[in-house]
């Protein structure tokens, strides 16, 4: 059970009562109660009832919800707006959302893409996929749909309500040609789509990529891939009205751990200022990822061989504990030590164990929260420390990460569709520990 604290004062501000508690957006954090969702206030009191399926975060002083059958638009009242019948509804705008509507004449339920039509909103809008199947774009609440080009994805901008990245479709069969532009919340361009890869940061900024030529291509992936593995093309720092910070693009820019933006001049690395001026550092760039990407991922410390001392350690510092069970599938038996007999848990960065090593996978832990396996409900639960397991209402029938997407289908292991999950991810993690064991996991 969670509660909220003062960080000044280290004093709680709410009793311990709360099944899962988020982060406060625009004054208000969803909490969950009896496996249904509502809103507090920062004294705790809570002020719109947990009465929705799910929720998300106020943006634009409204909110998502849905109660099991549509998605609604809520004020910070709990007053209804609008219902729609969007998968998603993401405010963008004071009037826009970024909407997401599926043809569900198109799929199939248990088939693949089946989960990517059901409601999740529970994922930031970073994070949101659009199906092929799917009619996205800018809806405004009074007026209907915006005449926009197809949409791909959308990232916020932290820092800025006025302009965010919408990344656009090339109409085609194959819809895999696409560039990131910055738009206002109308609709209009600030600057046209153009760029590989975005990666907003903070203070209304964000780093950017463009290509050299007229062909882009981009990789749909983890923020800051192609950022991370350009050969080419100019990257550079935009603010969000879409002015180079500096004046200029440079040939490799980063971030620190602090999230402080670094470029790369003349063989060195500068820190460079809101005015542009730039200044020596001994900083090096950090790992692009955004903080609510990596949950399931892990810093495999040690690629040598079974049993070494070296654990998998996760973002927040935790480290992943294995031992060795009897009840693995009858196909793993043939090998003695086989490290698909692993059971893994989880211990916390000063040594104390979270979860006990009793499951085929665990991930690393969000907020102390992991995922495990629960083969009683045939899902991917949360799961606490001391093995305390959430609601079946926090279950998800598949575990993804951002780098699968739904045109990316894992490969067949098990004809059970659940096994075959469980198995993807335990082979995942052992093909890096035991490469000589394990092949690395397939896509097609």
């Amino acid at each position: 059970m969670c509660r909220y604290i003062d960080p000044n004062t280290n004093q709680a501000i709410t009793d311990t009562v709360f099944q899962r508690a988020q982060p406060f957006s625009e004054g208000l954090a969803v909490v969950q109660v009896d496996g249904l969702y509502g809103y507090v206030d920062p004294f705790g009191k809570m002020v719109i009832p947990p009465t929705f399926e799910q929720a998300s975060d106020f943006r634009q002083g409204m909110a998502e919800v849905f109660d099991g059958k549509q998605v609604a638009l809520i004020d910070r009242q709990g007053r209804e707006i609008i219902r729609t019948d969007f998968r998603r509804a993401i405010p963008v705008g004071p009037n826009v959302v970024m909407a997401i509507q599926d043809d569900k004449s198109q799929v199939q339920p248990g088939s693949d893409s089946y989960f990517f039509y059901r409601t999740r909103l529970w994922r930031p809008p970073e994070d949101e996929d659009v199906p092929v199947f799917s009619r996205a774009g800018l809806f405004d609440l009074k007026t209907g749909w915006i005449d926009t080009p197809p949409m791909r994805a959308f990232r916020p901008i932290p820092g800025s309500s006025d302009s965010f990245w919408f990344q656009i479709a090339e109409p085609g069969p194959t819809w895999n040609r696409y560039d990131w532009g910055l738009m206002r919340a109308d609709g209009s361009w600030i600057l046209p789509p153009q760029f590989l890869d975005v990666v907003p940061f903070g203070k209304g900024q964000s780093l950017a990529l463009v290509a050299k030529g007229k062909e882009r291509i981009g990789h749909d992936s983890n923020f800051g891939w192609e950022l991370g593995h350009n050969t080419s093309g100019g990257e550079g720092i935009l603010d969000a009205g879409g002015r180079w910070l500096g004046g200029q693009t440079y040939a490799d820019v980063g971030l620190t751990k602090k999230r402080e933006p670094l470029v790369f001049v003349e063989g060195d690395w500068m820190s460079i200022q809101m005015d542009g001026s730039l200044n020596p550092t001994e900083e090096t760039p950090a790992n692009f990822l955004l903080p609510n990407h990596g949950v399931f991922g892990y810093d495999i410390k040690s690629n040598e061989r079974a049993y070494d001392d070296d654990p998998l350690t996760c973002e927040d510092g935790a480290a992943v504990l294995f031992s060795e069970k009897s009840d693995a599938p009858e196909a793993d038996k043939r090998w003695s030590g086989h490290p698909y007999n692993l059971r893994w848990g989880l211990k916390d960065p000063q040594g104390h164990i979270m979860v006990p090593a009793e499951h085929r996978y665990i991930s690393c832990p969000q907020h102390g929260v992991a995922m495990v396996p629960d083969f009683d409900r045939r899902q991917w639960c949360p799961i606490g420390s001391g093995q305390t397991h959430r609601t079946g209402s926090s279950c998800q029938d598949q575990l993804w990460t951002t780098m699968i997407r739904e045109m990316v289908y894992a490969e067949t292991l098990s004809a059970d569709p659940f096994e075959n999950s469980v198995r993807f991810w335990q082979k995942d993690l052992l093909s890096t520990l035991f490469p000589e064991l394990v092949k690395p996991t397939e896509y097609h």
